[in-house]
Protein backbone atom coordinates (compact mmCIF):
# COMPACT_ATOMS: atom_id res chain seq x y z
CA UNK A 1 0.00 0.00 0.00
CA UNK A 2 0.86 3.44 -1.02
CA UNK A 3 2.49 5.18 1.71
CA UNK A 4 2.02 9.40 1.14
CA UNK A 5 4.01 11.63 3.36
CA UNK A 6 2.29 15.15 3.61
CA UNK A 7 3.38 18.21 4.97
CA UNK A 8 0.56 19.59 5.73
CA UNK A 9 2.31 22.48 7.92
CA UNK A 10 -0.43 24.66 9.82
CA UNK A 11 -4.03 24.97 9.31
CA UNK A 12 -5.37 28.51 10.95
CA UNK A 13 -8.04 30.40 12.07
CA UNK A 14 -9.11 34.01 12.04
CA UNK A 15 -8.27 35.18 15.50
CA UNK A 16 -11.49 37.35 15.36
CA UNK A 17 -13.71 34.85 13.45
CA UNK A 18 -13.72 31.86 16.28
CA UNK A 19 -17.57 32.78 16.69
CA UNK A 20 -18.84 29.92 14.87
CA UNK A 21 -22.11 29.08 14.74
CA UNK A 22 -24.00 28.71 18.06
CA UNK A 23 -25.73 25.18 18.21
CA UNK A 24 -26.89 23.30 21.16
CA UNK A 25 -23.51 21.23 21.03
CA UNK A 26 -21.24 23.88 20.75
CA UNK A 27 -20.18 26.21 23.98
CA UNK A 28 -19.49 29.70 22.85
CA UNK A 29 -17.91 31.61 26.24
CA UNK A 30 -17.70 34.80 27.02
CA UNK A 31 -15.46 36.84 25.06
CA UNK A 32 -13.77 40.61 24.46
CA UNK A 33 -14.43 40.24 20.93
CA UNK A 34 -18.01 38.51 20.62
CA UNK A 35 -18.89 39.60 17.13
CA UNK A 36 -16.92 37.58 14.57
CA UNK A 37 -15.48 40.50 12.49
CA UNK A 38 -12.58 40.49 10.04
CA UNK A 39 -12.02 44.07 8.81
CA UNK A 40 -9.25 45.36 6.04
CA UNK A 41 -7.88 47.82 9.19
CA UNK A 42 -6.83 44.67 11.26
CA UNK A 43 -5.30 43.60 8.01
CA UNK A 44 -3.37 46.61 7.25
CA UNK A 45 -1.98 47.50 10.75
CA UNK A 46 -0.57 43.90 10.68
CA UNK A 47 1.24 44.78 7.83
CA UNK A 48 2.85 47.63 8.44
CA UNK A 49 3.91 46.21 12.57
CA UNK A 50 7.12 46.04 13.43
CA UNK A 51 7.90 42.41 14.24
CA UNK A 52 10.43 40.37 12.53
CA UNK A 53 8.26 37.25 10.64
CA UNK A 54 11.38 35.31 10.74
CA UNK A 55 11.41 35.59 14.33
CA UNK A 56 9.65 32.52 15.77
CA UNK A 57 9.57 33.55 19.61
CA UNK A 58 8.58 37.46 18.36
CA UNK A 59 5.44 36.23 16.51
CA UNK A 60 4.35 34.77 19.40
CA UNK A 61 4.73 36.84 21.59
CA UNK A 62 2.89 39.26 18.86
CA UNK A 63 0.01 36.44 18.38
CA UNK A 64 -0.71 35.54 22.31
CA UNK A 65 -0.39 39.33 23.40
CA UNK A 66 -3.76 39.64 20.69
CA UNK A 67 -5.50 37.23 22.29
CA UNK A 68 -8.43 37.57 24.83
CA UNK A 69 -7.80 36.81 28.29
CA UNK A 70 -10.20 33.19 27.64
CA UNK A 71 -10.26 31.17 24.12
CA UNK A 72 -11.71 28.87 23.10
CA UNK A 73 -10.22 25.94 21.25
CA UNK A 74 -12.77 24.47 18.74
CA UNK A 75 -11.08 22.15 16.37
CA UNK A 76 -10.62 18.65 17.94
CA UNK A 77 -6.99 18.29 17.45
CA UNK A 78 -6.11 21.04 19.77
CA UNK A 79 -4.69 23.62 17.55
CA UNK A 80 -6.03 27.13 17.81
CA UNK A 81 -5.26 28.16 14.58
CA UNK A 82 -5.08 32.50 13.53
CA UNK A 83 -4.18 34.43 10.37
CA UNK A 84 -2.11 37.72 10.61
CA UNK A 85 0.25 39.70 8.61
CA UNK A 86 3.20 41.11 9.84
CA UNK A 87 5.65 43.41 7.73
CA UNK A 88 4.09 42.88 4.54
CA UNK A 89 4.32 38.59 5.02
CA UNK A 90 0.35 37.38 5.72
CA UNK A 91 0.96 33.97 7.73
CA UNK A 92 -1.34 31.75 8.88
CA UNK A 93 -0.35 29.72 12.01
CA UNK A 94 -1.59 27.79 15.47
CA UNK A 95 -0.94 27.40 19.08
CA UNK A 96 -1.84 23.94 19.78
CA UNK A 97 -2.10 22.12 23.03
CA UNK A 98 -1.71 18.19 22.07
CA UNK A 99 -3.33 15.71 24.25
CA UNK A 100 -0.11 13.80 23.96
CA UNK A 101 2.12 16.25 25.17
CA UNK A 102 0.90 19.31 27.07
CA UNK A 103 0.69 17.53 30.39
CA UNK A 104 4.30 17.64 30.18
CA UNK A 105 4.10 21.74 29.74
CA UNK A 106 5.26 21.66 26.29
CA UNK A 107 3.03 23.78 23.39
CA UNK A 108 3.67 23.74 20.10
CA UNK A 109 3.78 27.02 17.60
CA UNK A 110 3.94 27.36 14.31
CA UNK A 111 3.10 29.34 10.87
CA UNK A 112 3.98 29.63 7.82
CA UNK A 113 2.95 32.25 4.70
CA UNK A 114 0.39 32.45 2.89
CA UNK A 115 0.69 33.17 -1.01
CA UNK A 116 -1.88 33.81 -3.34
CA UNK A 117 0.57 33.01 -6.32
CA UNK A 118 2.79 29.97 -6.13
CA UNK A 119 6.36 30.48 -7.51
CA UNK A 120 8.94 27.99 -7.79
CA UNK A 121 11.50 30.03 -7.19
CA UNK A 122 10.26 31.37 -3.64
CA UNK A 123 10.59 29.02 -0.78
CA UNK A 124 7.76 30.19 1.55
CA UNK A 125 8.77 31.20 4.98
CA UNK A 126 7.93 28.79 7.62
CA UNK A 127 8.51 28.29 11.28
CA UNK A 128 8.34 25.80 14.03
CA UNK A 129 8.59 26.02 17.42
CA UNK A 130 8.41 23.96 20.65
CA UNK A 131 7.61 26.34 24.10
CA UNK A 132 8.15 25.32 27.46
CA UNK A 133 9.37 27.05 30.75
CA UNK A 134 12.35 27.20 30.06
CA UNK A 135 11.19 29.61 27.08
CA UNK A 136 9.08 31.70 29.74
CA UNK A 137 6.11 29.71 28.14
CA UNK A 138 4.12 27.99 31.47
CA UNK A 139 1.46 25.87 30.39
CA UNK A 140 -0.78 24.71 33.50
CA UNK A 141 -4.09 22.32 33.66
CA UNK A 142 -6.71 23.46 35.38
CA UNK A 143 -9.10 20.51 34.56
CA UNK A 144 -8.81 17.72 31.92
CA UNK A 145 -10.78 20.24 29.12
CA UNK A 146 -9.30 23.54 30.38
CA UNK A 147 -5.34 24.83 30.09
CA UNK A 148 -3.82 28.21 31.36
CA UNK A 149 -0.80 29.18 29.27
CA UNK A 150 1.46 32.70 31.24
CA UNK A 151 4.14 34.41 29.17
CA UNK A 152 5.75 38.14 29.93
CA UNK A 153 3.07 38.62 32.41
CA UNK A 154 0.50 37.58 30.51
CA UNK A 155 -2.13 34.41 31.47
CA UNK A 156 -4.66 33.10 28.65
CA UNK A 157 -7.92 30.37 29.47
CA UNK A 158 -7.97 27.92 26.47
CA UNK A 159 -11.01 26.13 26.33
CA UNK A 160 -10.87 22.85 25.31
CA UNK A 161 -13.74 21.61 23.03
CA UNK A 162 -16.20 19.46 25.35
CA UNK A 163 -18.06 17.94 22.24
CA UNK A 164 -18.73 14.77 23.97
CA UNK A 165 -18.77 11.05 22.74
CA UNK A 166 -22.84 10.40 22.13
CA UNK A 167 -23.23 8.47 18.71
CA UNK A 168 -25.33 9.81 16.02
CA UNK A 169 -28.98 10.29 16.55
CA UNK A 170 -30.56 11.17 12.92
CA UNK A 171 -27.90 9.44 10.81
CA UNK A 172 -28.73 5.45 10.89
CA UNK A 173 -25.66 2.91 11.09
CA UNK A 174 -26.03 -0.51 9.62
CA UNK A 175 -25.46 -3.74 11.68
CA UNK A 176 -21.79 -3.94 10.05
CA UNK A 177 -20.67 -0.65 11.23
CA UNK A 178 -19.52 1.59 14.66
CA UNK A 179 -19.55 4.61 15.77
CA UNK A 180 -15.62 5.48 16.58
CA UNK A 181 -15.72 9.12 17.37
CA UNK A 182 -16.72 12.91 16.29
CA UNK A 183 -14.58 15.66 15.63
CA UNK A 184 -15.16 19.05 15.14
CA UNK A 185 -12.97 20.41 11.96
CA UNK A 186 -11.26 24.03 11.62
CA UNK A 187 -14.14 24.54 8.75
CA UNK A 188 -16.79 25.04 11.65
CA UNK A 189 -18.39 21.44 10.14
CA UNK A 190 -18.62 18.42 12.81
CA UNK A 191 -18.55 14.62 11.70
CA UNK A 192 -18.61 11.33 12.98
CA UNK A 193 -15.84 8.83 12.00
CA UNK A 194 -17.44 5.35 11.28
CA UNK A 195 -16.27 2.14 10.92
CA UNK A 196 -17.47 -0.71 8.48
CA UNK A 197 -16.21 -4.18 9.69
CA UNK A 198 -17.65 -5.62 6.60
CA UNK A 199 -15.60 -2.86 4.52
CA UNK A 200 -12.83 -2.70 6.84
CA UNK A 201 -13.32 1.07 5.82
CA UNK A 202 -12.97 4.31 7.95
CA UNK A 203 -15.42 7.02 7.02
CA UNK A 204 -16.82 10.42 7.75
CA UNK A 205 -20.50 11.55 8.09
CA UNK A 206 -21.69 14.96 8.52
CA UNK A 207 -23.28 15.64 11.68
CA UNK A 208 -26.27 16.55 11.55
CA UNK A 209 -27.87 16.17 14.99
CA UNK A 210 -27.49 20.10 15.70
CA UNK A 211 -27.51 22.88 13.45
CA UNK A 212 -24.90 22.53 10.32
CA UNK A 213 -23.36 26.34 9.11
CA UNK A 214 -23.55 25.27 6.08
CA UNK A 215 -25.82 25.27 2.50
CA UNK A 216 -25.87 23.15 0.19
CA UNK A 217 -25.66 22.61 -3.69
CA UNK A 218 -27.60 19.26 -4.64
CA UNK A 219 -25.28 18.90 -8.42
CA UNK A 220 -27.18 15.70 -8.65
CA UNK A 221 -29.44 13.54 -6.25
CA UNK A 222 -27.20 12.04 -4.95
CA UNK A 223 -23.98 14.65 -4.89
CA UNK A 224 -24.28 17.46 -2.10
CA UNK A 225 -21.76 20.01 -2.28
CA UNK A 226 -20.88 22.47 0.18
CA UNK A 227 -20.95 26.39 -0.81
CA UNK A 228 -18.98 27.33 1.35
CA UNK A 229 -16.70 24.85 2.51
CA UNK A 230 -16.68 23.04 -0.95
CA UNK A 231 -17.14 20.09 0.61
CA UNK A 232 -18.41 16.87 -1.28
CA UNK A 233 -20.97 14.90 -0.03
CA UNK A 234 -22.83 11.52 -1.31
CA UNK A 235 -26.49 11.92 -0.36
CA UNK A 236 -27.14 8.54 1.49
CA UNK A 237 -31.04 9.16 1.94
CA UNK A 238 -31.50 5.59 3.18
CA UNK A 239 -29.20 5.95 5.92
CA UNK A 240 -30.41 9.58 6.79
CA UNK A 241 -26.67 10.61 6.46
CA UNK A 242 -24.19 12.73 4.17
CA UNK A 243 -20.88 10.72 3.64
CA UNK A 244 -17.77 12.77 2.83
CA UNK A 245 -16.45 11.72 -0.26
CA UNK A 246 -14.46 14.63 -1.82
CA UNK A 247 -12.93 18.20 -0.92
CA UNK A 248 -11.47 20.62 -3.22
CA UNK A 249 -8.26 20.05 -4.19
CA UNK A 250 -7.08 23.67 -4.19
CA UNK A 251 -8.02 23.61 -0.33
CA UNK A 252 -5.36 20.36 0.05
CA UNK A 253 -2.92 22.13 -1.68
CA UNK A 254 -2.94 25.49 -0.27
CA UNK A 255 -3.48 23.91 3.38
CA UNK A 256 -6.84 26.00 3.82
CA UNK A 257 -9.58 25.56 6.68
CA UNK A 258 -11.55 23.58 3.69
CA UNK A 259 -8.87 20.44 3.79
CA UNK A 260 -11.16 17.70 5.28
CA UNK A 261 -11.34 16.50 8.91
CA UNK A 262 -8.71 14.03 8.02
CA UNK A 263 -6.43 15.05 11.07
CA UNK A 264 -9.23 16.48 13.19
CA UNK A 265 -9.81 13.19 15.56
CA UNK A 266 -11.03 13.04 19.05
CA UNK A 267 -7.79 13.47 20.66
CA UNK A 268 -8.93 14.18 23.87
CA UNK A 269 -11.62 11.70 24.34
CA UNK A 270 -8.72 9.01 23.39
CA UNK A 271 -6.61 10.97 25.78
CA UNK A 272 -9.41 10.11 28.55
CA UNK A 273 -10.03 6.80 27.50
CA UNK A 274 -13.38 7.13 26.11
CA UNK A 275 -12.30 6.48 22.51
CA UNK A 276 -10.24 3.76 20.81
CA UNK A 277 -9.33 4.84 17.79
CA UNK A 278 -5.61 2.86 17.13
CA UNK A 279 -7.10 -0.60 16.50
CA UNK A 280 -9.70 0.66 13.71
CA UNK A 281 -6.92 2.35 12.05
CA UNK A 282 -4.64 -0.56 12.26
CA UNK A 283 -7.43 -2.78 10.61
CA UNK A 284 -8.17 -0.68 8.25
CA UNK A 285 -4.77 0.33 6.94
CA UNK A 286 -2.03 -2.33 7.07
CA UNK A 287 1.05 -0.46 6.20
CA UNK A 288 0.25 0.89 10.39
CA UNK A 289 -0.52 -2.15 12.24
CA UNK A 290 2.25 -1.91 15.29
CA UNK A 291 4.26 1.62 13.97
CA UNK A 292 1.21 4.05 15.49
CA UNK A 293 0.38 4.77 19.05
CA UNK A 294 -2.87 4.89 20.50
CA UNK A 295 -3.33 8.55 18.95
CA UNK A 296 -2.25 7.48 15.63
CA UNK A 297 1.00 8.80 15.64
CA UNK A 298 4.40 6.88 14.62
CA UNK A 299 6.33 5.65 16.93
CA UNK A 300 8.85 6.25 15.08
CA UNK A 301 8.51 9.52 14.22
CA UNK A 302 6.30 11.48 16.66
CA UNK A 303 5.52 14.23 14.23
CA UNK A 304 3.67 12.33 11.76
CA UNK A 305 0.14 10.76 12.41
CA UNK A 306 -1.87 8.24 10.18
CA UNK A 307 -4.33 10.55 8.37
CA UNK A 308 -7.63 9.24 7.96
CA UNK A 309 -8.68 10.09 4.17
CA UNK A 310 -11.10 7.96 2.45
CA UNK A 311 -12.35 10.84 0.08
CA UNK A 312 -10.87 12.32 -3.42
CA UNK A 313 -9.35 16.10 -4.27
CA UNK A 314 -11.69 17.02 -6.62
CA UNK A 315 -11.34 19.93 -9.45
CA UNK A 316 -14.13 19.86 -10.90
CA UNK A 317 -17.84 18.61 -9.92
CA UNK A 318 -17.85 16.14 -12.93
CA UNK A 319 -15.13 14.33 -11.19
CA UNK A 320 -17.37 13.01 -8.32
CA UNK A 321 -19.97 12.16 -10.57
CA UNK A 322 -18.16 10.33 -12.63
CA UNK A 323 -16.55 8.33 -9.66
CA UNK A 324 -19.81 7.69 -8.53
CA UNK A 325 -21.19 6.56 -11.29
CA UNK A 326 -18.12 4.13 -11.73
CA UNK A 327 -18.55 2.91 -8.06
CA UNK A 328 -22.11 1.84 -9.01
CA UNK A 329 -21.05 0.07 -12.27
CA UNK A 330 -18.86 -2.32 -11.11
CA UNK A 331 -20.34 -2.65 -7.84
CA UNK A 332 -22.08 -6.39 -7.74
CA UNK A 333 -24.25 -5.31 -4.61
CA UNK A 334 -25.47 -2.36 -2.39
CA UNK A 335 -22.23 -3.43 0.44
CA UNK A 336 -20.16 -3.44 -2.48
CA UNK A 337 -20.82 0.04 -3.58
CA UNK A 338 -20.39 1.32 -0.29
CA UNK A 339 -17.15 -0.24 0.25
CA UNK A 340 -15.50 1.16 -2.70
CA UNK A 341 -17.14 4.52 -1.64
CA UNK A 342 -15.69 4.37 1.82
CA UNK A 343 -12.63 3.20 1.08
CA UNK A 344 -8.99 4.73 2.02
CA UNK A 345 -7.59 6.60 -0.91
CA UNK A 346 -4.02 5.88 0.38
CA UNK A 347 -2.52 5.71 4.03
CA UNK A 348 -1.22 9.47 4.61
CA UNK A 349 1.32 9.63 7.91
CA UNK A 350 0.70 13.55 8.35
CA UNK A 351 3.55 15.56 9.71
CA UNK A 352 1.97 17.08 12.39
Amino acid sequence: MLVKIIITGFLFVILCAINLYPSKALRVLPSKNRNALVTNETLVRGLYSAPDAGDRLAVFRYVFSSLDDEVTVYPTENYYYFECALGGVPLKGNIGLLAHSRDAGLVSFGYEEQYAVTDISHRPLARELSLTAQDGVYLKKLSDFKYSISFEGKTVIFNLNEIGVSPPRKARLSPDETFVGPSFDESGLQFYLIYNKRCNTLFWILNEDDSVPEQFLSYTSELLIGRRTEFAFYDDKENNRKILIGVKDGNMIRNTWYDGPFDQLPDNYIKLGSVELQKYIEACYEDARGKIDKYGISLDKKDARVAIVPYVNYSNRDELVKLIDSFRASSKSKIDFYCKLTKARYVELKTR
